[in-house]
């Protein structure tokens, strides 16, 4: 756990440090400059996605030019002595929009809203649809999973989909990663690791959600 937790503090340091950026490239570049200080030898997979690119939900950083107005998805997935952790942040380049405030707050909610019903047992399909209802009436640009388990790889099974029954066990490690994404104009995620307990779970990841610790100025 004490390796989780190293991750997901050189993690918190990148949010904690994101500006304004000319591209997607040096925003890449500065989170692989963050990692490297704070982890020394590392891997990493991630989204870096801005603007309408934000929109795909998913993609390497390119050399978009980002602009007043944009929504940056940061999904980091550092890997370093055999585990992993995976977590999404949601930055507004400027003011946000009144439609950007409310599809990030409608997110927000499916996340702290689903992150309570983890427990043993519990389906990953139930995962699933729960999440997936407290995305209306946006539930249709959901189009990923609702989360997954994560250790010694990024992406372990189950992932939290439709028609996948496999239920959660104690010592999981999952996260949930909720987000909306409107064509051609932009994306919002986030998402949180957790470990499922005998009675519950508990949150890896307790970094602030509220929308103004990320509209970058």
């Amino acid at each position: 756990m004490t390796k989780i937790q190293n991750l997901l503090q050189a993690t918190s340091k990148i949010y904690d440090g994101m500006q304004i950026m000319k591209t997607e490239k040096q925003i890449k570049k500065y989170v692989m400059s963050v990692y490297k200080k704070e982890l020394g030898k590392f891997s990493f997979k991630g989204d870096i996605v801005a603007g309408e690119r934000a929109s795909l939900g998913e993609g390497d950083a390119s050399d978009y030019q980002i602009k007043q107005g944009d929504c940056i998805i940061l999904d980091l997935l550092p890997r370093k002595d055999g585990v992993c952790v995976d977590t999404t942040r949601t930055f507004f380049v400027g003011k946000p929009s009144k439609e950007q405030v409310y599809i990030y707050n409608l997110v927000r909610c499916a996340l702290e809203e689903t992150e309570k019903i983890l427990r043993p047992n519990l389906k990953a399909c139930d995962i699933y649809d729960f999440m997936r209802q407290r995305l209306m009436p946006f539930e249709n640009t959901f189009f990923h999973h609702a989360g997954h388990l994560i250790g010694r790889k990024r992406l372990l099974q189950p992932q939290f989909l439709p028609n996948n029954t496999k239920a959660l066990k104690v010592g999981d490690i999952v996260t949930l990663e909720p987000g909306i994404y409107i064509k051609n104009k932009f994306g919002i995620r986030l998402e949180n690791d957790y470990i499922i307990t005998k009675n519950g779970y508990e949150k890896l990841f307790d970094y602030p959600l509220e929308i103004e610790k990320f509209i970058l100025k």
